[in-house]
């Protein structure tokens, strides 16, 4: 009874010299329940994300409703925690695409560049898939990365190109608790990664939808920064 009283006691008083701090255990349970998702060894119920985020914002309703501080901070917690776990389903189930199961090509790819950057001696672009060898449209990778050595300097976001390239699935981790690139690739959507045989050929300028417009022009502004700094700063240092 004595212990129990000594426990109550430390948890009023720590409560209440965390009172103006309180607000700030939202973003950890946010975080929480982002983790606790990803530390699941299966994958919930796809029909289930919706419902449990909407219960989460009632339960936060509730929470700004309350009038005791204890019972408004727990309610809060509970609905960060909820709102982080179900947004990070919703948002495993909207970056959904195809994957690359094992090596191909020699192929031929086609697509628009979303993105070129210098890597080491080679220039290593995303593609936004159009075609790759004689692979159904459904089974197509969303996006694709491919180091190019050679004839890919001048290339830009927005451009279509082809080449020919050898393609693999995207590597898992090398060691227990590396970084799992993985599972990085699956949220930028990277189905595939690989490396050209040859320069590629641009095919012509791509002409982006209302929708890609914006995404575009914020690529293609970063390439020019990025220009820039190696006109500057050659090789390594830029």
């Amino acid at each position: 009874m004595r212990a129990r009283n000594r426990a109550t006691l430390w948890l009023q008083t720590t409560f209440a010299r965390e009172e103006s701090r309180r607000v700030l255990w939202l973003p950890v349970a946010l975080g929480a329940g982002v983790a606790t998702y990803f530390a699941l060894s299966f994958e919930p119920a796809a029909r289930l994300a919706l419902p449990f985020l909407f219960a989460s914002i009632l339960v936060g309703a509730a929470a700004f409703a309350s009038e005791g501080a204890a019972s408004r901070l727990a309610l809060g917690l509970i609905a960060a925690f909820g709102i982080g776990f179900s947004t990070a389903e919703l948002r495993t189930q909207s970056v959904a695409a195809p994957v690359l199961l094992h090596r191909i090509g020699p192929v031929e790819v086609e697509g628009v560049v979303d993105d070129a950057q210098l890597h080491g001696k080679s220039i290593r672009i995303v593609l936004a898939v159009r075609q790759i060898g004689h692979i159904m449209p459904e089974r197509l990778p969303a996006r694709v990365r491919i180091s190019i050595r050679t004839g890919a300097e001048n290339l830009k976001p927005g451009d279509v190109v082809s080449l020919r390239a050898i393609l693999m699935p995207p590597p898992s981790p090398a060691a227990p608790g590396d970084y799992d690139f993985g599972r990085a690739a699956y949220y930028l959507r990277i189905g595939a990664v690989g490396f050209s045989f040859g320069a590629p050929t641009t095919i012509a300028p791509h002409v982006p939808g209302w929708e890609d417009r914006a995404a575009t022009r914020v690529q293609l502004l970063r390439w020019r920064m990025t220009q820039h700094i190696h006109d500057v700063l050659p090789g390594s240092t830029g």
